[in-house]
């Protein structure tokens, strides 16, 4: 190790210290050349205010530099540094020790801004800035700019307002910020604040003028026009068209210009025109559009194959349509209940092959698109066929209830015979009072339905019959009475007596109650034909009007009725109206 510590007492030392850390005590970083002895295990830093009075070492490891922190401001200090090997051995304090007095002192802090406010608008062509003072900090710079560039930038001493000159007062937007400087260098700047210099208005919106919106515009040069805009200074034209960007540029204070390279082949275009002065860039106006030479879309195509209305069997089929002039593209569109089948553009082409298909006598629609340079034509008709054999289901059979019998209870069961190729029913039950049952049920030949009232209700049913191709035709409609059936008696007739002579303009009829009835109705007649027929409620007489007194031979009955129906009509009585 004595070997070592000579070579040791060779090492030569630096520091660095870091004076523009802001708000960080004294320190000091010592850094030397390192030991190339194999058995190094490390260094140690001692440090004190005199040379060769140092305190307790500072382990550095094998590192060849170390930062001392927490030194007092303005203290002087000495650094050496000696190596250990692995047995523990220490070389003697590198020399010359090395020595630094502490300084803290750092750049100067953010400034505050104070005026004017960011967001304001700041009037006059002369603007007053101010900003709170950074402590240390013994000088500023005010920078100013704009959109246009920077407007200024000086160094104005240990100040903390400072008036500048030139605005131009337009309702231009202008930021600004301050930063400090001190003997340890700049800081860093404040915020960014920005304010009007003046009035802010936009332009306003520009009215196009030509070419009008909607029309036809050949030509492959074509003049664009607007009205001014009170107050802008510039104005920019774009054109687009559906393949992008065609013109767009700023053309200064115009009203007018002409654009070429326009391709005269009918195709769209739309354009608008934005204003724009000092304060920035106005709304667009509206959107016109032109069409760049004639339009023409193709015509409808005319389809060919398949036939409409047939059943074209297979899992391939070819179609087939006539060609439409100008037309460079044709979509064939199929679909069937279920949704699209099949959708594509195929080319300048009148037949196409498409395979797939079910062969299971599937309803498929058809039509054809065309289309040129202009845009999508109308489609032509649409045609449909079945692809392959097309079987609705027979007839369902009823079985039970039977036809015009009087079934009671609340729950009635229906049964019907199997139909071949059906795969599901829907039992439709009504009465006069509109729908009482209707549902789809399965691939089923019986259901018992619940709540019915059991009061003679008349209803009426049937069974519809469905498989894959769509539903067949109904039963036949069979009926019956829900409950006791029970018609009316017969009423008997009162007055006036049956073959009397009735004097009067006004004559009563009365009649006996008929036990169960609900409503009655009086029927008058004579050779003239019907003179009286109403229903008139659960009443037992009524006075009738309008009799001519003249003789007139007349013949009446009442019918009784009740929420079964109606009941046989009474005997016929006859009476003369006047001698």
């Amino acid at each position: 190790m004595k070997k070592k510590l000579s070579l040791f007492c060779v090492v030569i030392m630096a520091f660095m210290l870091f004076p523009f850390l802001s708000f960080a005590a004294g320190e000091a970083t010592v850094s030397w050349q390192a030991n190339t002895e194999p058995d190094l295990e490390g260094y140690r830093v001692y440090y004190g205010t005199a040379p060769g009075s140092y305190g307790p070492f500072v382990p550095a490891g094998t590192n060849t530099s170390k930062t001392i922190t927490d030194l007092d401001d303005g203290e002087t200090y000495y650094f050496v540094v000696t190596a250990v090997d692995q047995a523990g051995n220490e070389s003697g304090y590198s020399s010359p020790p090395a020595s630094k007095t502490i300084d803290s002192e750092s750049s100067p802090s953010s400034p505050v801004l104070s005026s004017p406010s960011s967001g304001s608008n700041q009037t006059g062509t002369s603007v007053s800035f101010s900003w709170n003072a950074s402590p240390g900090a013994t000088d500023y710079d005010l920078y100013i700019w704009s959109s246009s560039g920077r407007f200024f930038d000086k160094w104005l001493g240990n100040v903390t307002s400072y008036s500048v000159s030139g605005f131009p007062n337009d309702g231009t937007l202008y930021s600004w910020c301050v930063i400090p400087r001190n003997s340890f260098g700049v800081g860093d700047r404040s915020e960014k604040w920005s304010f009007n210099n003046g009035s802010f208005d936009l332009p306003e919106t520009p009215t196009l003028l030509s070419p009008s919106d909607g029309i036809e515009q050949p030509g492959d040069t074509i003049s664009f026009s607007w009205a001014p805009v009170p107050g802008a200074t510039n104005y920019d034209l774009y054109i687009w068209s559906s393949s992008g960007r065609f013109f767009d540029k700023w053309l200064g204070n115009v009203t007018s210009y002409s654009v070429s390279g326009f391709p005269n082949d009918g195709t769209l275009y739309a354009w608008c025109v934005y204003p724009r002065n000092s304060s920035g860039v106005g709304d667009r106006s509206e959107k016109w559009s032109f069409n760049n030479g004639s339009f023409d879309l193709p015509e409808t195509p005319t389809l060919l194959s398949p036939s409409d209305g047939i059943e074209q069997p297979g899992d391939t089929i070819s179609f087939s349509w006539a060609p439409v002039p100008g037309a460079t593209n044709y979509d064939l569109y199929i679909w069937s209940s279920s949704g699209r089948f099949f959708d594509k553009w195929l080319g300048n082409v009148t037949s196409y092959s498409v395979s797939g298909f079910p062969n299971d006598g599937t309803l498929y629609a058809w039509c054809v698109y065309p289309k040129n340079s202009f845009g999508v034509g109308e489609h032509s008709a649409i045609w449909r066929f079945n692809n392959g054999s097309f079987d609705l289901p027979g007839t369902p059979t009823l079985s039970s209830p039977s036809n015009g019998i009087e079934q009671p209870g609340d729950t009635i069961s229906f049964s019907w015979a199997p139909v071949p190729g059906a795969t599901d029913y829907d039992l439709y039950i009504w009465s006069s009072s509109g729908k009482f049952f209707d549902k789809w049920l399965g691939n089923v030949t019986s259901y018992s339905v619940s709540g019915f009232p059991n009061d003679g209700t008349l209803y009426a049913w049937c069974v519809y019959p469905k498989n894959s191709f769509g539903v067949g035709e109904h039963s036949a409609i069979w009926r019956f009475n829900n409950g006791s059936f029970d018609l009316l008696g017969t009423p008997t007739l009162s007055s006036p007596s049956n073959g009397i002579e009735q004097p009067g303009d006004t004559i009563s009829f009365s009649w006996a109650p008929v036990p169960g009835a609900t409503d009655y109705d009086l029927y008058i007649w004579s050779s003239s034909g019907r003179f009286f027929d109403k229903w008139l409620g659960n009443v037992t007489s009524y006075e009738v009007p309008d009799f001519p007194n003249d003789g007139t031979l007349y013949a009446w009955c009442v019918y009784p009725r009740n929420s079964f129906g109606v009941g046989e009509h009474s005997e016929i009585w006859s009476f003369n109206n006047g001698q």
